[in-house]
């Protein structure tokens, strides 16, 4: 904040015990879920010391409740309104279950509550933006060399470096669906369509590409499609994330080198 960035503040995760079920025991343990309003509601207290123009607050990033979608927003109402009573006049992010996708945000109803924004993450299509990734599913494990756009020619190199039948079946869809900037501004279109029909403002908190197998062509064309079609309708955006494996920057010892391609497909202005 002394710098001059805003904040989005958020509970990153709860438990990493069961892989990326970041919201662990909410919904499944009574007496955990209502330990943790009361938590948050405890925080809140804290963090009312904070200018309301400057932190955002996010109170679960990437509720999972895989199977249980539907258990998710009663428990963010309650969340919602036990940070507000501390919380009088900060904007407050909500989200879907599912990981934040875009596909559970089209399932929310807003809350009666002018300052709250609605936020979804956007990693689509999954099949690129986390080839190789070793903490993720084991079918994108194998993943390597996975274009973009796509078209049923430009896939045949990646599906010859798998070895899997299956993988192989779901590498030639991703071409015929024939991902480009055109087909990412129309999923990204649902949800400008959703907070038009409700009357909310909603914000793209999370979006990127992992870089160890991507190859840099194609993960500089997909962040930039996506950056534009966010800015097209006027969407607030982060990228996941500054100097890691979905960087902006590559760490050579202590130092950060920014990675010039990437700031450029951001839209950034750079010497």
């Amino acid at each position: 904040i002394d710098s001059g960035l805003a904040v989005n503040f958020d509970l990153h995760s709860i438990s990493q015990k069961e892989g990326s079920d970041y919201s662990g025991s909410l919904g499944k343990d009574e007496k955990f879920t209502a330990e943790f309003i009361r938590f948050w509601e405890s925080l809140a207290t804290k963090l009312a010391v904070f200018d309301p123009e400057w932190l955002v607050i996010e109170p679960m990033n990437e509720p999972v409740f895989l199977g249980m979608e539907a258990k998710w927003p009663p428990i963010q109402k309650s969340l919602i309104a036990a940070i507000r009573k501390k919380l009088p006049h900060h904007t407050i992010l909500a989200t879907g279950a599912f990981w934040s996708n875009l596909s559970t945000l089209l399932t929310l109803e807003p809350l009666d509550d002018e300052n709250i924004w609605y936020n979804f993450h956007f990693y689509e299509p999954h099949i690129f933006t986390h080839q190789g990734a070793t903490w993720s599913s084991e079918w994108v494990k194998p993943l390597r060399q996975v274009p973009y756009p796509s078209s049923p020619e430009s896939v045949k190199k990646a599906i010859t470096l798998v070895e899997q039948e299956s993988i192989r079946k779901w590498l030639q869809q991703y071409g015929e669906e024939r991902w480009n900037g055109e087909k990412i501004e129309r999923e990204i279109l649902k949800a400008v369509k959703w907070a038009e029909r409700h009357g909310v403002r909603i914000f793209c908190n999370e979006y990127g590409a992992y870089r160890t197998y991507c190859l840099p062509e194609y993960r500089k064309a997909w962040i930039r499609d996506v950056r534009k079609a966010l800015e097209k309708y006027g969407i607030g955006w982060a990228m996941w994330e500054y100097d890691s494996s979905f960087g902006l920057a590559y760490r050579k010892g202590s130092r950060a080198v920014l990675d010039k391609e990437i700031a450029l497909a951001l839209g950034l202005k750079i010497d």
